[in-house]
């Protein structure tokens, strides 16, 4: 296997991340390394592997066409009603644009989506390097967060996912584990700069 060249391997990059992502949101944050064939980003985020011809496709700018944003909602659908708060650097026009390609993906699988600009940094936010998803501290945001995280790097986006309470730890005490309520089971998508 490891003779084959590493974007052959992206066929079984889901079906090895759906046996380990679990575990990993439940020992406290997503870390894909994708075979040791994925170079990591500042703060986590997982890129994937380019094959030949491909070498643009780090500096093009990010975007979800019409196919991949069905295919997302499709994976996502199974969460109708989710909340999702997406914000993305306002002075960033790039990460804006692909905020609003991931909305769109989450629209169509009936999420409710609260969508507004967010400057790095700005009250203990970190800073983000490609797609950060963080999870509040309940057993429905973590299990939502696992297959929003699958979906989005199965389109090749480099994605990671992190508990929110690492940033703020009272949230730790503020929401019940078992809780429905959909601000308690929310999960916060930050879409940083482009890796």
């Amino acid at each position: 296997m490891s003779g084959l060249p590493s974007f052959l391997m992206l066929k079984r990059l889901p079906k090895v991340l759906s046996v380990f992502c679990g575990v990993l949101i439940v020992a406290g944050a997503v870390a894909v390394n994708a075979l040791d064939h994925a170079p990591t980003t500042e703060r986590g985020a997982t890129t994937v592997p380019l094959g030949p011809g491909q070498l643009g496709a780090r500096t093009a700018q990010r975007h979800l066409d019409p196919k991949q944003q069905a295919f997302i909602a499709e994976k996502l659908s199974a969460f109708a009603g989710e909340r999702a708060d997406l914000t993305w650097y306002p002075n960033d026009g790039e990460a804006g644009k692909f905020a609003a390609d991931i909305e769109s993906a989450l629209n169509a699988a009936h999420w409710k989506v609260f969508n507004s600009p967010f400057p790095a940094g700005e009250n203990g936010m970190p800073t983000v390097i490609g797609v950060a998803i963080f999870t509040m501290p309940n057993d429905r945001s973590q299990k939502v967060s696992v297959e929003l995280f699958k979906a989005l790097l199965s389109e090749r986006v480099a994605a990671f996912a992190e508990p929110l309470t690492k940033y703020f730890p009272s949230f730790a005490t503020a929401n019940s584990q078992h809780s429905t309520d959909p601000y308690e089971t929310r999960v916060l998508i930050v879409v940083g700069n482009h890796p």
